[in-house]
């Protein structure tokens, strides 16, 4: 048994951005006014000294309360409002091994905590797997292999760029408060200057009162079994799956218009919801005969099939009337939901041939059929592949300075789906319609229409692979070349 842990910081690996304090803020402020002044159409006055521009600016473009704390020296620093002063990151670990004469287990574990540079985030995972290998008889072996992992990550609620809090830290006037007097965010636009700040803005607020958080757990698993039923004869057995669960929350919070249909007077905010479960199985069962003839002919034959099924389900939410800050859709007065499923299969029938003589000359093949329920009209295909090898260095005439020296050559024909795992796409071949209830025509509510005509004419994409190549190594192998042609 093994235990660990391990505890490290993070900070920023460039941090060398100098912002401005509140009286190079004015200081900037008066030479824009220095140099606008007599411009066309720019309302500026004429000044005698650099005084009057900079005063000009303090009285024509900032509020009270900038003014007040730019005469106190009260400035914020946005950055360090937004960001840790660093990050934490904690590590555990712990690790089991055992078993008897006949069973072996092996178990471990994982748990990863970091709290990044950006205030409110997180991120936390968890890892645990476990495999287990059984000798039953001398004629059967069974094996067992699990992994888990969870992770659960919160962060803000990134919308348009003047919502992204890392943004506009660097970018607000460090004469604008964080908090009104009664402690209030201070997050109104400044009529003055309007564009200094987007109203409901303010870095601070959007960080405590949105977010988004998602939880992904996932399982990888594995069964296999071995079995001899007659001398010379094997069946095997293999059973994987990968299943994944995904939900995330986004959450504003009244006051926050970070999409541009939300009314910041409204006193509504906004609920997403959104659910995706990914189930991914396959299952592959083969027969071989294994012999070697005379000590020096080695035959292996190998035939079997797979079956492969994968499903892609999502669900999801959201409404932009939100009441209050409860994440629940009960506290809304309008939900939008939609929701996708999708599945596709496929079955192939596998045989493969090794033969190899003395050691020195083998040969290969292998002959497959595949077909695939995202394909049109043909769903299958036949592929194929040849191949062979020889062991120069066994020869006697080969140079002694070779440790090793083999040459080998392989020729087929591969297919492949390059959509089949691009989900979306696995209907393409049939025509399918198409519903939108956000726009209608009249008094006609929403459309229906054709989303994809249908392709019959999809079948397995080709290639023919030549590969010509040779392996030498000298001193035992220490050094190694290879050499290829494809």
């Amino acid at each position: 048994f093994e235990f660990s842990s391990e505890t490290g910081l993070q900070e920023r690996a460039f941090d060398k951005m100098e912002l401005m304090n509140g009286d190079e803020y004015v200081k900037y402020g008066g030479l824009l006014m220095w140099n606008s002044q007599g411009l066309a159409g720019a309302n500026i006055p004429t000044f005698t000294d650099f005084g009057q521009a900079q005063q000009h600016f303090v009285d024509t473009y900032l509020t009270a309360s900038q003014k007040e704390n730019y005469l106190n020296k009260n400035y914020t620093d946005w950055t360090k409002a937004v960001n840790r002063n660093s990050s934490v990151v904690n590590t555990y670990s712990f690790s089991a091994s055992g078993g008897g004469e006949n069973t072996s287990f092996r178990l471990g574990g994982s748990y990863y905590e970091n709290l990044p540079q950006i205030k409110t985030s997180e991120f936390d995972r968890l890892s645990l797997n476990a495999a287990v290998d059984h000798k039953a008889s001398e004629k059967l072996r069974l094996g067992l292999n699990l992994n888990y992992s969870n992770i659960k990550r919160r962060t803000y609620f990134g919308g348009r760029a003047s919502a992204n809090p890392v943004t506009s830290s660097i970018m607000l006037s460090p004469l604008r408060s964080i908090y009104k007097p009664d402690g209030s965010y201070n997050q109104e636009s400044n009529p003055n200057g309007p564009q200094e700040m987007s109203e409901g803005f303010n870095p601070v607020s959007i960080l405590e009162e949105t977010y988004q958080a998602s939880t992904i757990n996932t399982l990888i698993g594995s069964a296999n079994m071995d079995y001899q039923f007659a001398k010379n004869l094997y069946f095997s057995s293999t059973f994987g799956l990968q299943s994944q669960n995904m939900k995330e929350i986004q959450f504003v919070g009244a006051g926050h218009p970070v999409y541009t249909i939300m009314d910041i007077t409204s006193g509504l905010g906004f609920l997403g919801d959104y659910r995706t479960t990914i189930l991914d199985w396959n299952w592959t069962n083969m027969f071989s005969y294994r012999n070697v003839f005379a000590d020096r002919h080695s035959v292996e034959l190998y035939g079997g099939m797979e079956y492969q099924n994968h499903e892609y389900n999502t669900f999801g939410a959201n409404t932009f009337s939100l009441q209050g800050n409860n994440p629940y859709f009960a506290f809304s007065n309008e939900q939008r939901a939609s929701n996708q499923d999708i599945q596709w299969k496929q079955i192939s029938y596998i045989g493969r041939l090794n033969y190899t003589f003395d050691s020195k000359y083998t040969v290969t093949g292998q002959l497959r059929r595949d077909g695939n329920s995202t394909l049109g009209d043909k769903k299958n295909g036949t592929f194929w592949s040849l191949g062979g090898s020889w062991a120069l260095e066994k020869e006697s005439f080969a140079p002694s300075i070779f440790s090793s020296m083999v040459l080998r050559a392989s020729y087929g024909v591969l297919g492949n789906i390059p959509y089949a795992d691009q989900w979306g796409s696995q209907y393409n071949a049939i025509p399918t319609l198409a519903f939108n209830s956000n726009y209608g025509w009249g008094d006609n509510q929403g459309y229906g229409g054709i989303s994809t005509p249908g392709n019959p004419g999809l079948v397995w994409e080709e290639s023919k692979h030549l590969d010509i190549g040779t392996d030498f190594g000298f001193f035992n192998n220490r050094l190694k070349f290879t050499l290829d042609y494809y």
